[in-house]
């Protein structure tokens, strides 16, 4: 049975806060932490991707965008392409433009070294008007706890398994 993928991005087509790309990023004890130096509006953090082979190469995704209105993770069709990854199945993803044929592969997601989430099937997705290369869906959001704070004109965002 195929399963449709929501991807809850919105872009209004602003211009990014500045504070979006001020951050600082820390782990510890199965938590990833990014503190921005201002308050943002999207929560962007950076993560690796590898295939599920013994050995697999890691790659860096520095922008990876924490969507709790996405059913799924995604990467960009540009990404996956850049990177070599090989499809494993069709399907039809849904987002804010309507429907779309995309394809899925099945990488493992490395937040922290710690933080590894193994096989998972993500969806190839025309990520580029969102200038952002993989998103982080409820597949993966709702393994742990995604906590966002502003406090004192900063936004923190913590996940903790």
């Amino acid at each position: 049975m195929k399963q449709n993928v929501y991807v809850g991005l919105l872009d209004t087509c602003e211009s990014r806060s500045e504070a979006e790309a001020e951050s600082t990023q820390a782990y510890a004890d199965s938590a990833i932490t990014n503190r921005y130096d201002g308050i943002v509006n999207r929560l962007i953090t950076s993560l690796d991707i590898r295939e599920c082979t013994d050995g697999a190469e890691g790659f860096r995704i520095n922008k990876a965008l924490w969507d709790t209105g996405a059913s799924s993770s995604c990467i960009s069709e540009r990404m996956a392409r850049k990177l070599g990854l090989r499809p494993v199945d069709t399907g039809v993803g849904i987002s804010t433009t309507g429907k779309q044929d995309i394809t899925y592969y099945i990488v493992d997601i490395v937040l922290t070294p710690e933080m590894v989430f193994k096989n998972v099937k993500i969806a190839g997705f025309p990520l580029q008007n969102h200038d952002v290369d993989f998103v982080i869906g409820m597949d993966i959001i709702s393994k742990g706890t995604l906590l966002v704070k502003n406090n004192s004109g900063k936004t923190e965002v913590t996940f903790t398994v």
